[in-house]
């Protein structure tokens, strides 16, 4: 019986992972032109000297909550996911509530301008997302959703990163092991 259910959360979470593929697919396709534009996506003139110290600061929080999505996604079980959905709205109330209002403060719009401006409105969408989820997560508990929550962020994260790294390079580059 175990492995019958084994079997059909591996189906659930393939499926799940094909729904996002296929949901996700049109953002996805719109990231990769923007990776091989040769035009930047922040103009000069709205560069700031405070700007390289802001990503590295968001740089470190993103390798720090990726090194937490790794273990949450790679621990998680029936057993397990109450645990989880505790320290995934923990997280939001400690850490990531914090870090998405100080880009939607001070750093989206610093660097928004005509060329960039959708693409930032599609990041603040997923600020949104991402909030509803960890809500749902706290009052429905549910291993999906958890799952969900963790690929939304690793993609989010990569969306952000595509602009920061035309203002500073990514210092945290090597993830190290991070403990919940």
């Amino acid at each position: 019986m175990k492995n019958v259910s084994i079997i059909v959360l591996v189906i659930l979470v393939i499926i799940l992972s094909v729904v996002l593929y296929l949901k996700n697919k049109k953002q996805v396709e719109s990231t990769q032109y923007i990776r091989k534009s040769k035009k930047s996506r922040i103009n000069r003139k709205s560069y700031q000297p405070w700007m390289p110290n802001i990503c590295s600061k968001f740089y470190k929080d993103h390798h720090e909550v990726w090194g937490k999505l790794n273990v949450i996604e790679r621990d998680i079980c029936d057993e397990t996911k109450d645990m989880y959905c505790s320290k995934i709205v923990e997280m939001w109330d400690s850490e990531l509530s914090k870090h998405f209002k100080d880009e939607e403060i001070n750093f989206f719009p610093s660097i928004t301008d005509s060329d960039n401006k959708s693409f930032i409105n599609d990041l603040l969408i997923e600020h949104k997302k991402i909030l509803s989820l960890v809500k749902k997560i706290g009052t429905e508990r549910k291993k999906l959703d958890v799952l969900h929550f963790c690929s939304l962020m690793k993609y989010h994260i990569m969306k952000e990163e595509i602009l920061m790294t035309e203002i500073v390079p990514d210092t945290y580059k090597t993830r190290t092991p991070v403990k919940l």
